[in-house]
């Protein structure tokens, strides 16, 4: 996004990394944000960032929030195919995350405790 851009803009031969930070925000349809790119106009690292991006959103425990599962996060990431994300993308992550016995998986999420939900004042935590 444009504050992560200008926070590296200074480093040496960045285009790739500034390309990736700059436009992990826009959409497969072209409804993201910050330039409104579609498709191949996004940068590859952009939409490759993007799909890891939301697997790691979505199967993380926040103060909030539970995680959610591994396979809910898949299927929500093939239902986000060709509208949010890449759909070839979608589905090689898929299928690596799901078929190889080594993929880094998160932990599964567990309650959200106390401590936690002090973090954010006032939310009711499930």
């Amino acid at each position: 996004m444009a504050l992560g851009d200008s926070i590296v803009r200074e480093l040496p031969d960045n285009d790739l990394i500034r390309a990736g930070i700059r436009h992990h925000h826009e959409r497969w349809d072209g409804r993201g944000y910050l330039d409104g790119l579609a498709a191949e106009e996004i940068p590859l690292v952009a939409r490759i960032l993007s799909v890891g991006d939301a697997f790691s959103a979505m199967t993380t425990t926040r103060a909030y929030r539970k995680g959610l599962t591994t396979e809910e996060a898949l299927t929500r990431l093939e239902e986000a195919a060709g509208s949010q994300l890449d759909p070839r993308l979608v589905e090689i992550f898929v299928r690596g995350i799901r078929s190889e016995a080594d993929a880094p998986l998160p932990a599964e999420p567990t309650r959200v405790t106390a401590a936690q939900a002090i973090l954010v004042p006032g939310r009711q935590v499930a």
